[in-house]
């Protein structure tokens, strides 16, 4: 997202998406991305109304945006009336004079720049960007992740250390609610069913068992990240797998 232009941007496709159609746009052209909530956009927008699809077109040379594609060597002729870029023979064009109000006077000594623009429909047209900062070797060239932390500085005090989790997400009540604990527990003596979830005290003897399930929750991650389609049913559970 680029608060400056107030737009929401692909990095992979190198273009701005609509809002209102972000969940839509992962879902048809990133598969191989988890799937957003349902609520994707509603949440978005409400936590950023000002985002839209048509921002102002730039009147001036602006840094390279982070996420659009990025420009390329062949510098456009930008039209001081409209500033959007054109190549030399669409901007000789007579439909350029006829949509660019004073664009035959503007023909002569026509700047040249880098360009980029927000998407590559129609609506969008090039603008100027400035050009990229020469290098003496690539083995200090500036990534991708640099250039946006030079646009999006953010300080850690403005860091919230507390992840925003919505409401009743994946809380205790919440599972035991879905699993019918309460009707499957009503009328018996809470006492017991206490002492089924107390830690294990030094008469028990019950460390072996505990070492014993560190080793297999152990050898089960591993398990796991090895890639083994293997499945478990939740220990809590109270449906059939």
């Amino acid at each position: 997202m680029n608060i400056s232009h107030n737009v929401l941007i692909c990095p992979d496709c190198g273009i701005i998406i609509k809002p209102s159609q972000a969940c839509e746009h992962i879902l048809h052209h990133h598969k191989n991305y988890d799937a957003p909530p349902t609520d994707f956009n509603d949440r978005l927008l409400d936590a950023f109304p000002t985002l839209t699809f048509h921002p102002n077109h730039p009147d001036h040379s602006v840094p390279i945006i982070y996420g659009l594609e990025p420009p390329g060597n062949d510098l456009k002729l930008i039209c001081p009336v409209c500033h959007h870029g054109y190549t030399k023979k669409a901007f000789n064009n007579s439909g350029h004079s006829k949509k660019c109000e004073g664009g035959n006077q503007a023909k002569e000594n026509v700047p040249r720049s880098v360009v980029q623009r927000f998407s590559r429909e129609y609506c969008h047209a090039w603008f100027a960007v400035h050009a990229p900062e020469s290098r003496a070797s690539s083995a200090g060239e500036s990534d991708h992740f640099e250039l946006y932390c030079r646009q999006h500085p953010i300080s850690c005090s403005q860091v919230n250390d507390r992840p925003a989790v919505p409401e009743n997400y994946r809380n205790l009540e919440h599972f035991v609610q879905r699993e019918d604990w309460p009707s499957l527990l009503k009328g018996g003596d809470t006492k017991c069913f206490l002492s089924l979830v107390a830690e294990p005290t030094e008469e028990e003897g019950l460390k072996e068992l505990y070492r014993q399930v560190l080793v297999f929750l152990d050898r089960y991650q591993a398990i796991l990240k090895s890639g083994v389609p293997y499945g478990t049913r939740r220990d809590l559970g109270t449906r059939p797998s």
